[in-house]
């Protein structure tokens, strides 16, 4: 059977404890309501399409996740549901939202409806609809009577920000979570963290506020949370944090070396939690979704950001034509591979300012998702296509006149934007640090300094070969554990050490990087 009709729903629901007791009951009613109907339907002969087995899933689904919410919220509380309909279900999820919202008309509701065509893969069509106290206005099976209408929401932090600002492009990537010091830090230390967080260190990256209001970093007693957007990953920018601020440590320089000097000298570290999104789409949901962890050290001269712990909770894919090794390869005649880790870093960074701040935005270009679509049929990427980076075979039976219509666009835009592409990538490249870590100092010599002591060692250490650090701990009279508990005097952290970072932290473990950790061997 051929699906002419679908509608996807994402719908928040916010009451008291007594509303969200009463879903239950008001959901099994709809049920027995609707048995009822396909029964005198039998009884009298009358066609009814039985859609009992969809009504029974989701009556289930409102009681379980109501009986969640409940043992595990405060008050208010908040119900979050996902929901699609077909042509054999039209209808159904809207019955039970109607029932809530004329049963208990203290619930406020909040549904982002996108009618899906499936027959002729026109545009999906979004509607926001919003009930507030005492008004039934979600029955939405008449789908003529609502496509494209956006309700007015209250500015309300439970209502997702996109929702209630459809109108604004959301951000290429937004970013949340804490910053906290470890370790002695000055008065004169924390004003110089504080002045760069609260004076334009995260504007200087390209991040602004994600709410488009207020500050993008407010202040917390363990130290500062952020809630910020940009057009670049922030789990990118976290991991080269010394690059995306050159722009700030170039205009506030003696601060920022008097800090990383004091934080080397003192083993100071900063801990970074850091939850990000990217890929959005024209609902402002994000299809990539990952948290992370970093340890902030500093080698004296510069800041060292190692990620710790990373987790990736959800995982898209949305294309880019403006990629930015295309940009460079085309631009210079140049491999990408051949650049540093760090230049490549830069180059991203200038492309994605540039797309921002000109508004490129060829990744929801409808020729490009159209020519998009053919290429991947053949497992070519668009972006080897335009620079002809592909084998001719693999486009063997291909219409390629038609191929080329479809991309024709696309290459004059391509062409129309490269060479300023192109310019703003190689003025970003033109003063690339040397960030290849120092010869470690290597003692010859030993006493009994870390005697009595248990250090942990984790992950990969700049500058040390695998077993070298361990093998230093046991020649000065220390002892390595293999797991953190409160007796353990330090933590040597390099990148990637997972759980065992958190646990440190748990018990207040003294952190060392690799250079901390040398300068403990002279």
């Amino acid at each position: 059977m051929s699906v002419l009709y679908q509608m996807n729903y994402s719908v928040i629901i916010k009451g008291t404890r007594a509303e969200f007791e009463q879903i239950p009951a008001v959901a099994q009613q709809v049920l027995e309501d609707y048995k009822a109907a396909v029964e005198k339907a039998r009884k009298e002969g009358n066609c009814f399409w039985d859609s009992t087995w969809n009504y029974e899933s989701l009556a289930e689904e409102l009681a379980e996740v109501a009986k969640v919410v409940l043992e595990t919220g405060g008050e208010p509380l908040l119900m979050e549901l996902e929901s699609s309909d077909g042509d054999d279900t039209h209808g159904d999820f809207e019955d039970f939202l109607t029932a809530l919202d004329e049963n208990l008309p203290g619930l406020s509701i909040v549904a982002y409806a996108v009618w899906v065509d499936v027959e002729y893969g026109g545009p999906d069509t979004p509607s926001i609809l919003y009930s507030p106290k005492g008004s039934s206005v979600l029955d939405v099976k008449d789908v003529s009577c609502f496509q494209s209408r956006m309700d007015t929401l209250p500015d309300e932090d439970w209502i997702p920000y996109g929702w209630r600002h459809p109108d604004e492009t959301a951000p290429a990537a937004k970013a949340e979570g804490t910053v906290t010091l470890l370790g002695d830090w000055s008065e004169a230390e924390k004003n110089i963290v504080d002045k760069a967080l609260m004076g334009g260190a995260l504007e200087t990256m390209g991040y602004t506020s994600f709410q488009h209001a207020g500050k993008a970093v407010s202040r917390t007693e363990e130290g500062w949370e952020f809630c910020v957007g940009g057009a670049m990953d922030a789990g990118e920018a976290a991991q080269n944090l010394h690059l995306a601020l050159l722009p700030y440590i170039k205009e506030h320089e003696a601060s920022c070396a008097a800090m990383c000097k004091a934080m080397r000298e003192k083993k100071l570290a900063i801990h970074l939690y850091l939850d990000e999104s990217t890929g959005p789409n024209a609902a402002w949901s994000y299809c990539n979704n990952s948290a992370w962890h970093f340890l902030i050290t500093s080698d004296g001269a510069r800041l060292v950001s190692k990620f710790t712990w990373c987790g990736t909770y959800r995982f898209g894919s949305r294309g880019g034509a403006v990629m930015c090794k295309g940009v460079y390869e085309q631009t210079t005649g140049k491999e990408w591979e051949d650049l540093s880790e760090g230049a490549q870093f830069l180059a991203r960074q200038a492309v994605s300012a540039y797309k921002e701040a000109h508004e490129i935005d060829l990744e929801n270009d409808p020729q490009y998702w159209e020519a998009a679509e053919w290429l991947c049929q053949y497992d070519i990427e668009v972006e080897d296509f335009l620079t002809g980076n592909y084998d001719e075979g693999e486009l063997c039976g291909v219409d390629l006149d038609e191929l080329d219509r479809l991309c024709a666009g696309m290459r004059e835009i391509m062409e129309k934007y490269n060479s300023r592409l192109g310019r703003a990538l190689k003025e970003a490249l033109k003063n690339v640090p040397d960030l290849t870590p120092p010869a470690r100092f290597i003692p010859q010599t030993f006493d009994q300094r870390f005697a009595g002591k248990t250090f942990i060692v984790k992950g990969d250490l700049d500058g040390y070969e695998k077993g070298q650090v361990k093998e230093l701990i046991e020649k000065f009279g220390g002892k390595v554990g293999q797991r953190v508990t409160d007796k353990t005097a330090y933590f040597v952290c390099g990148s990637g050490v997972g759980d065992p970072f958190k646990t440190a932290l748990k018990h207040g473990t003294p952190l060392l990087s690799a250079d901390y950790f040398e300068d403990l061997t002279r």
